[in-house]
């Protein structure tokens, strides 16, 4: 059972990071496969952006020995985004395009922390 502070903890994390401009603007690009033709062949993909706010974090010592070059953490402001992050979908910062490998969320449930790498 979630606790009854959970959504008032994360409203203040995301005031408190806005207050001090943390976050910028971030792209969710969500890819939805064709549905035009048999499973084995479907229709041309299609993809959705969602604007939401969040920054581009460092690992870890301990997680940049699990991680490619190149990947990147990005850290996306829950309450910015309209539907939940997930391992289908894209991120976009400053024109680049990541995939979305993996995804955790904090303990407050104020952020997705995103693993990205490169297309």
């Amino acid at each position: 059972m979630a606790s009854i502070l959970l959504d008032t903890l994360a409203d203040q994390i995301t005031e408190a990071l806005e207050a001090h401009n943390v976050p910028h603007g971030l792209t969710l690009i969500e890819r939805t496969v064709g549905e035009v033709g048999p499973a084995h062949n479907p229709g041309p993909a299609t993809t959705t952006e969602y604007d939401c706010r969040g920054w581009v974090d460092s690992w870890t010592e301990a997680e940049q020995e699990l991680v490619e070059t190149g990947d990147i953490k990005v850290i996306v402001l829950q309450s910015s985004l309209s539907l939940p992050a997930d391992v289908a979908h894209a991120v976009k910062i400053n024109d680049q395009t990541f995939n979305v490998v993996r995804i955790d969320q904090d303990p407050a449930g104020a952020l997705w922390i995103i693993h990205a790498r490169p297309l």
